[in-house]
């Protein structure tokens, strides 16, 4: 089983010109009319460093109590893990949790 937590992450100054489309073609530069007459609108890119969301979260349940649980980075590189007791499984906001693997043996 599987449980990727939602987060998000940008760069500093990243923003959206609103004034602008970007007509799904950002490399061909934006276009002078309103975003919601074509693809969206022209995003400014910003630069370092990315500035990252981190999302806490706690399941309960009983089928995973006793599951064996792997917090892994954006890498895929195990970062912790341990096992599942009375059904709750916390997973930290402040550690940078990409995806958990949960396992039965």
């Amino acid at each position: 089983m599987v449980l990727v937590p939602v987060s998000t992450s940008f760069n500093t100054g990243y923003r959206l010109d609103t004034t602008k489309s970007n007509q799904g073609r950002q490399d061909k530069g934006a276009k002078p009319t309103p975003p919601e007459e074509h693809w969206g609108a022209w995003t400014l890119g910003g630069e370092a460093p990315t500035l990252v969301v981190r999302v806490g979260l706690t399941v309960r349940g009983d089928a995973i109590n006793g599951m064996s649980y792997t917090f892994r980075d954006f890498y895929m590189k195990d970062i912790g893990g341990g096992t599942v007791s009375d059904g709750v499984l916390k997973v930290p906001a402040d550690r940078e949790v990409w995806f958990v693997e949960l396992t039965r043996k």
